[in-house]
């Protein structure tokens, strides 16, 4: 298999496909527990985030550790030449029967940095679905090439907005299909690898059964980042800055149990610097993403 060339992929469309990478019984063991997390959700879960199914936040489930940490993702990154990677985030996401479209977004939140506009890959996520997916049961769906590139979607409110989640107004463009849109329709065991900048979203589930996937995020080569967007990764990964104006005190994993603790703990960012973080911004600039088009164009 030849992974390589999926970088080359990522850097180019914003997204790419690794075909069969993870075997039955990795994923049917992740399928149970995922299940488990589900089985217990409350309504009132499922009513805020109806436009998602579900917004599972792995980090107050300790026990999802071992995937984050799985020799199997590992060996990915080292394929992919990310060996030096640090874990940021992970999201439990399940499609309900018969629920609608998920609104379009981007989840980059740092395009005041002149980074954002070049071929740099700022984050990586990394998508298991548990299921064969198609558009009728709300497989994933992106427009490729716009994390580079300029595009009407954009103008949309940030990514997970109440009123976006809620679905106040099913017209919304948000929820609708662009004539620029690709379907990537996946079989259960395909890894589909993402640049956060990349626009996407999903079709509505019109099946009768559940459409669930893990994401996860991590931060290729993180010591070489910037050391401002490395600030800012740092509070992100520990909760300090979140898109809702939350704070929270301490440390992520001060608060799992020390077995899941160790699991992951060479994976965790840390950042002992002086730079400020970086700032919040979730709009790209318009001039400059039409540069880095015309910069693209030229090459």
């Amino acid at each position: 298999m030849n992974i390589a060339k999926h970088r080359a992929t990522l850097v180019e469309l914003g997204f790419s496909v690794v075909r069969g990478y993870l075997d039955q019984s990795f994923l049917d063991k992740l399928r149970q527990q995922c299940d488990r997390v589900l089985a217990r959700l409350p309504q009132q879960h499922r009513d805020e985030y109806r436009s998602q199914g579900s917004l599972v936040n792995l980090g107050d489930h300790p026990d999802y550790s071992h995937l984050i940490a799985s020799a199997q993702l590992r060996q990915l990154m080292r394929q992919l030449s990310f060996a030096s990677s640090r874990w940021l985030a992970g999201y439990l996401i399940s499609k309900p029967p018969n629920s609608p479209a998920l609104f379009w977004h981007q989840d980059w939140w740092g395009w005041d940095h002149p980074m954002s506009y070049t071929d740099r890959l700022p984050g990586l996520g990394i998508m298991i679905y548990l299921s064969n997916t198609s558009v009728a049961n709300g497989c994933l769906r992106v427009i490729p090439g716009s994390h580079r590139c300029q595009h009407r979607l954009h103008g949309l409110p940030v990514a997970h907005e109440q009123s976006l989640s809620h679905i106040e107004d099913p017209d919304d463009i948000a929820y609708q299909s662009d004539e620029s849109e690709a379907a990537v329709e996946i079989e259960a065991g395909d890894v589909v690898l993402m640049d956060p900048r990349l626009l996407h979203s999903a079709y509505a589930n019109q099946s009768n059964g559940e459409r669930s996937l893990i994401t996860l995020w991590y931060l290729p080569e993180f010591a070489a980042l910037p050391e401002t967007v490395q600030a800012r990764y740092v509070q992100i990964f520990n909760r300090q800055e979140l898109d809702t104006g939350d704070s929270a005190k301490g440390k992520l994993l001060d608060g799992w149990p020390e077995e899941h603790r160790q699991v992951v703990q060479n994976l965790e960012p840390k950042y002992n610097g002086r730079a400020e973080p970086h700032a919040w911004n979730r709009a790209p600039d318009q001039s400059r993403m039409l540069a880095s088009m015309d910069e693209l164009a030229a090459t």
